[in-house]
């Protein structure tokens, strides 16, 4: 069972075949996100400290992706990106902390531009809400 199936599992068995379903989507489109001729793949992955978020980290880590774990605290994501290392080795990793729920303000966002520029982010998993706003970029 993979790591995303694993991290989704509930006591309720439709809710199991429901996730499992959604997996089976999930692999046949990232093989799409994950092509590209000239530069390798990053996803960002918010919340990837823990539950679904990380579950998605290491799938798509697994997968061939490069990973951006997003969260709101420092250690607990540098250890993550640790643990990632070793199993996929041959992986990048990079870690944005920031809390959600406080507001976006324009030069964080365009910090967080600034260190993406060199990417090629081709997969967004949104694990997280928040009650701040942003303008479109």
């Amino acid at each position: 069972m993979s790591t995303l199936i694993y991290a989704c599992h509930n006591q309720n068995n439709s809710t199991d075949v429901i996730f499992k379903a959604a997996y089976t989507i999930f692999i046949r489109v990232m093989d799409r996100y994950l092509q590209s001729k000239d530069r390798p793949a990053w996803a960002l992955v918010t919340r990837a400290s823990d539950g679904i978020g990380l579950g998605f980290a290491q799938e798509l880590s697994e997968r061939g992706f490069n990973i951006i774990l997003h969260g709101r605290n420092e250690g607990k994501l540098d250890g993550i990106k640790e643990q990632l290392q070793k199993t996929s080795p041959d992986r990048e990793f990079r870690i944005f902390v920031r809390d959600a729920e406080k507001e976006l303000t324009d030069e964080i966002l365009h910090n967080l531009q600034e260190s993406l520029k060199d990417i090629h982010l081709t997969v967004l998993i949104n694990n997280v809400g928040g009650s701040g706003s942003v303008e479109p970029v």
